[in-house]
C-alpha cells in the first residue's frame, strides 16, 4: 500500500513533518513504513516549448530543435518522430538522472551540440510508450516543474500492513493513527452532491437475494455524463500511488477507493437490462467473463451482481465487460456495497483474482463508509463529467449490522502493560482514534466498535490500542522479583524424540502428512458425529480433521506405489481427532506404522520377500520393549481397519497401549494399493505412562540353564498369548524365558483343536537346578494349562 503525503494532507495537517518522521511514528505503532521518494525521482524536468524544429543536416532521421523553459533558447538534438514547432514537451537539461538510471550530458550528435533531452514517456517513467516524445497540452505553463504539473512532487510512504487492519489500506485511515499519534485534528475533504436530477426510485431499483453474501448494497445515479481523460490532479494521485488513470469516471472511484478505502463501481447504465440490479449467489457452473477480458467458472455461492437477465459484476472483487464504462457511456450507475468477508475471500482465491476491491473485503470492509463514499464519488463525477445527479439513492439493507460494545476496566491498563498510563490519555487515544466512548465510570469506559475497525471487539483490542499510540517504548522494562520455574515438558512430548529415534532404528521412514483429509477418508473407521468438520476449508478434500492415521499412511503408498516404488515402510507422529460433545472435541498424540509391498532391493542370490504380520509384531514388541523394558502382551482384537482374524491389542501390564493387524482388502483397493498392508497404531501418552524410569541390569548367569519343550493341545479358540501367560504364571520365578515356536493342525490333532509347541528355559541364580526340580515345575504347568485352557500334552 503507497500513501502520499501530499494526498495525505487533506486529512491530516502534515506541516513541519517529513516523511521520516511520519514512517518512524507509524513503524512504531505497528504499521511498518517505508519513505520511498517521489514517483519520478529527482526534480529537473521542466516544461518547456519547442520554437523551431529544423532537420538535422547530417542526419535523416534526426531533428535539430530550438527550445526554451523560460531563459535562454537552447539547441536539442531529436529522434521523436513526433517533435514539432509550438509543442509542449518535457525537458530534460544537462545533469538530470531519468528515471533509467540515465544522466544527461552535453554531447555532440553528428556535429551539432545537444544541451539536453525531449523526454518520451518511459524516459521519465510513467509508462512504456517510446514511440515518441510526450507532448502536452498547449496550456501547459512553460518553466514549470514537470512533478509539480502532474500533481507528482509529493513524497511517498510504503506501507506493509497486517491482514487485521483493513482501515489503513486509505489515506483517510492512516490519518486517523497520525492523528492520534501526533494529537492533531483530523481535516475532512469529502463532498456531497448537487441532486439536480430526477428522483432515483424512477431510474433504478435494486434487490438483495443473497443478504448474507450482501448485507447492504447502495446505489446512486448520474445521468448525462462526457467521458473524458481525468485531470492532472486526480491523474497525479492515482499515479503516485500505482493506479493506472482511465478516465473520469473510473478514475472517481478509484480515487475515492484510495482516498478513504470503500471500494466502489461503476456500471453503464444503458448497459444494465431492465435498468436495475439484483444480488444474487452464483449457481453451479455459471460462467462470467470479467473486466480483464477473462471467461471464468466462478464458484458456487459467489456473490453475482447481475441486471434483470444476467451477471454484470462478481460482487466485492471485478465487474464485468459486458456493463463497463466507456468513451460512449452518457448515464452512470454508481454501486457502494458491503460483502461478507469469508465469501469474497473464498471466491477470490477460487477464481485467482486479487484485486484492490477483493483486498479490502475480504478483510472486512467500513459498512457506514458506504453513504459518504458513493455521494462523494457522485459529487465528483457531476464536477468532473459533467451531468445531473438524481435525487436521493436506493439503500437497501436487508441485514442490519451493529457494532459490538466493549468495556474497557481502568485497572486492566496497568495489569497488561506494567505501565500506568493517565486515564484521560487513554479516553483521549481512543476518541482520536474515532472509537466512540458512549460512558464513562470510576470503573473505566463503555466504547463501541468503529465500523471500519473490524479487528476490535474485545476489551484486550482496546488496550493493544491504547498501548500502540501512546509508545511501546514508553513500557518500562521489569524483571521481576520471583522466577518463573520451568515447566516440564509432558511425558508424551519427552518420549517423541525417543519414539524417532527407534523407529528409524528399525529401518522404518519416517513421513509428515496433513491432519486434514477428505470426508470419506474420515468416514471409513468413524462412528455418525465423530468426525470434526471445519468451516475454514480451502478445498473439500480438505474439509475433515483425521480421526485415523491409517488413510494418511495408506495415500502415501499409494504415491510411492504410482512412482514405481513396489514396497514402504512408513511411521509418523501425529494426532487423531474426534468429537466427544456437540462442542468438544478430543485430540490425541499417535505413533502409526504402515508397511506394505517389498521389503527392499533383492540380491542376485535371495528371493522377493514381501512384507508380512511377523513383521509388523516384531517392529512393535522392539519399539515397546526399549520403552518399557519388559515384552508386550499381544491378544486377538477384531478392529473396524483389519481383515477379521488379524488384528491384535498390544498390551503393557494389562494396559492397552497399541493395535496392529492385516489392512482390510477393501481398504487396499480404495487407495489401489496391489499388495497385502499391515498397520499399528500406538497411543504416545499410554507408551509414555508404562515407559520404565530406571533400567534394571543383571549379571551374567552363572549356571546353565535346563530347557524343556512342551507341546500342548488345546482348542482353536484359546489364543497362544493365553497359554503363555499360563505357563509363567504356573513355572514362579525360575522361569527365565517362554518362547512359542511351533504351531500344527493336521494329521494326530483332531478338528477343531491344534498344537502348540512351547520352548522353556528353567535357571536359578545360586545353583544348577536338578532334573527333578524342573519335572516338578513342569507338571504344575501342565496341570495349570489343563484346568485354565483344556489343555492336553500331544503324544
Amino acid at each position: 500500500m503507497r500513501i502520499s503525503l501530499g494526498w495525505l494532507n487533506d486529512f491530516f495537517p502534515t506541516d513541519g513533518l517529513s516523511a521520516a518522521n511520519i514512517a518512524d511514528r507509524l513503524t512504531a505503532s505497528g504499521i511498518e513504513a517505508t519513505p520511498i521518494g517521489t514517483l519520478i525521482p529527482g526534480d529537473s524536468l521542466v516544461i518547456g516549448e519547442v520554437l523551431t524544429c529544423e532537420k538535422h543536416p547530417n542526419a535523416d532521421r534526426l531533428s535539430v530543435c530550438g527550445v526554451t523553459t523560460g531563459g535562454a533558447p537552447m539547441t536539442i538534438v531529436c529522434g521523436a518522430p513526433n517533435v514539432a514547432a509550438g509543442q509542449k514537451v518535457v525537458i530534460a537539461p544537462v545533469g538530470t538522472e531519468l528515471a533509467n538510471g540515465m544522466r544527461i550530458k552535453r554531447a555532440a550528435i553528428r556535429g551539432v551540440t545537444s544541451e539536453g533531452m525531449i523526454c518520451a514517456e518511459d524516459e521519465i517513467g510513467l509508462g512504456d510508450d517510446h514511440e515518441g516524445i510526450m507532448v502536452l497540452p498547449p496550456d501547459a505553463p512553460t518553466g514549470m516543474s514537470f512533478l509539480k504539473y502532474l500533481h507528482l512532487d509529493s513524497e511517498r510512504l510504503e506501507l506493509e500492513l497486517t491482514p487485521n487492519r483493513p482501515d489503513a489500506m486509505s489515506h483517510r485511515g492512516v490519518a486517523r493513527d497520525l492523528c492520534a499519534l501526533f494529537g492533531r485534528p483530523t481535516t475532512n475533504p469529502i463532498t456531497s452532491p448537487e441532486e439536480n436530477g430526477r428522483p432515483v426510485e424512477e431510474i433504478t431499483s435494486v434487490l438483495i437475494d443473497d443478504p448474507e453474501g450482501c448485507p447492504r448494497y447502495v446505489a446512486r445515479v448520474v445521468e448525462g455524463v462526457r467521458i473524458a481523460p481525468s485531470p492532472e490532479w486526480l491523474a497525479g494521485r492515482l499515479r503516485q500511488v500505482g493506479v493506472r488513470p482511465i478516465n473520469n469516471v473510473v478514475d472517481v472511484t478509484n480515487y475515492v477507493l484510495m482516498a478513504i478505502g470503500h471500494p466502489l463501481h461503476a456500471f453503464d447504465l444503458h448497459r444494465l437490462a431492465g435498468r436495475r440490479i439484483v444480488v444474487r449467489a452464483a449457481e453451479r457452473d455459471e460462467r462470467f467473463t470479467t473486466l480483464d477480458g477473462t471467461e471464468r467458472i466462478i464458484p458456487e455461492g459467489s456473490v453475482f451482481i447481475c441486471d434483470g437477465e444476467r451477471p454484470v459484476a462478481l460482487g466485492g472483487i471485478m465487474g464485468g465487460l459486458n456493463s463497463e464504462i466507456t468513451d460512449d457511456t452518457t448515464d452512470v450507475l454508481l454501486e457502494a456495497a458491503y460483502f461478507t468477508p469469508t465469501r469474497i475471500r473464498r471466491t477470490a482465491k477460487a477464481v485467482g483474482l486479487q484485486t484492490e476491491a477483493s483486498q479490502r473485503f475480504e478483510r472486512g470492509a467500513d459498512w457506514d463508509a458506504v453513504i459518504e463514499a458513493i455521494d462523494w464519488a457522485a459529487a465528483l463525477i457531476q464536477q468532473l463529467a459533467g451531468g445531473s445527479v438524481a435525487k436521493g439513492r436506493i439503500d437497501a439493507y436487508p441485514k442490519r449490522l451493529e457494532p459490538a460494545a466493549i468495556t474497557l476496566r481502568w485497572a486492566q491498563i496497568p495489569r497488561v502493560l506494567g505501565a500506568d498510563v493517565p486515564r484521560e490519555e487513554s479516553k483521549r487515544i481512543l476518541t482520536a482514534l474515532g472509537i466512540p466512548v458512549r460512558a464513562e465510570t470510576s470503573e473505566g469506559l463503555r466504547c463501541e466498535q468503529p465500523s471500519w475497525r473490524p479487528d476490535l471487539t474485545r476489551e484486550i483490542d482496546l488496550v493493544e490500542e491504547i498501548a500502540r499510540i501512546w509508545g511501546f517504548d514508553q513500557i518500562p522494562s521489569r524483571v521481576g522479583g520471583v522466577g518463573v520455574p520451568p515447566e516440564e515438558a509432558p511425558p508424551e512430548l519427552a518420549i517423541v524424540p525417543q519414539l524417532r529415534s527407534w523407529c528409524i532404528g528399525v529401518g522404518l521412514q519416517e513421513v509428515i502428512t496433513s491432519s486434514l483429509v477428505a470426508p470419506r477418508y474420515a468416514d471409513l473407521f468413524c462412528g455418525d458425529g465423530a468426525k470434526v468438520e471445519i468451516t475454514n476449508f480451502s478445498t473439500a478434500d480438505m474439509s475433515v480433521l483425521r480421526t485415523h492415521m491409517l488413510p494418511s499412511l495408506l495415500d502415501v503408498a499409494r504415491i510411492n506405489y504410482s512412482r514405481k516404488i513396489e514396497g514402504v515402510a512408513l511411521f509418523e507422529l501425529g494426532h487423531v481427532y474426534s468429537r466427544k460433545a456437540e462442542d468438544e472435541y478430543n485430540q490425541r498424540r499417535v505413533l502409526s506404522i504402515l508397511l506394505t509391498g517389498s521389503t527392499g532391493q533383492v540380491r542376485w542370490a535371495d528371493q522377493r520377500r514381501e512384507w508380512d504380520f511377523y513383521d509388523l509384531s516384531g517392529i512393535a514388541e522392539t519399539i515397546v520393549q526399549r520403552c518399557s523394558l519388559r515384552s508386550p502382551e499381544i491378544v486377538h482384537y477384531d478392529g473396524d481397519e483389519f481383515v477379521p482374524g488379524t488384528g491384535a491389542r498390544v498390551l503393557v501390564a494389562g494396559k492397552e497401549v497399541g493395535q496392529l493387524g492385516q489392512v482390510r482388502n477393501d481398504v487396499c483397493e480404495l487407495f489401489d494399493l496391489p499388495a497385502l498392508a499391515y498397520y499399528c497404531q500406538f497411543d504416545v501418552i499410554g507408551l509414555a505412562a508404562c515407559q520404565a524410569t530406571l533400567s534394571r541390569v543383571k549379571p551374567l548367569p552363572r549356571f546353565p540353564a535346563v530347557e524343556r519343550d512342551l507341546a500342548l493341545v488345546v482348542p482353536e479358540s484359546v489364543e497362544s498369548q493365553m497359554l503363555e501367560n499360563t505357563i509363567k504364571e504356573a513355572g514362579g520365578a525360575l522361569l527365565e524365558r517362554v518362547i512359542v515356536f511351533d504351531v500344527y493342525r493336521g494329521p494326530g490333532v483332531s478338528k477343531g483343536e491344534k498344537s502348540v509347541a512351547f520352548h522353556l528355559d528353567f535357571r536359578a541364580a545360586d545353583r544348577t537346578l536338578k532334573d527333578e526340580e524342573v519335572d516338578t515345575f513342569m507338571r504344575r504347568i501342565v496341570e495349570s494349562a489343563q484346568g485354565k485352557a483344556g489343555a492336553r500334552l500331544r503324544e
